[in-house]
């Protein structure tokens, strides 16, 4: 949920998992860190400042998504 107050604003930092190690099989774990590896925080900044700026926050993520989909 996005919020429009600025107060509620923070810079991006560190991405961590949210999953606990040995729960994924290899290849779904391979495929977060590859994610993971992606989200870097200038990127979830201009991501957060599009929602902020009054973006759907859907039509931001879907447009990130599509153009970074594997071939």
């Amino acid at each position: 949920m996005s919020s429009r107050r600025p107060q509620n604003l923070f810079a991006a930092r560190n991405v961590v998992h949210v999953f606990q190690r040995g729960v994924l099989p290899h290849p779904t774990a391979d495929a977060c860190d590859v994610v993971s590896a992606k989200l870097t925080a200038g990127l979830l900044g201009g991501l957060d400042t599009q929602v902020a700026k009054a973006a759907d926050a859907d039509t931001v993520a879907h447009k990130r998504l599509s153009a970074n989909a594997p071939p």
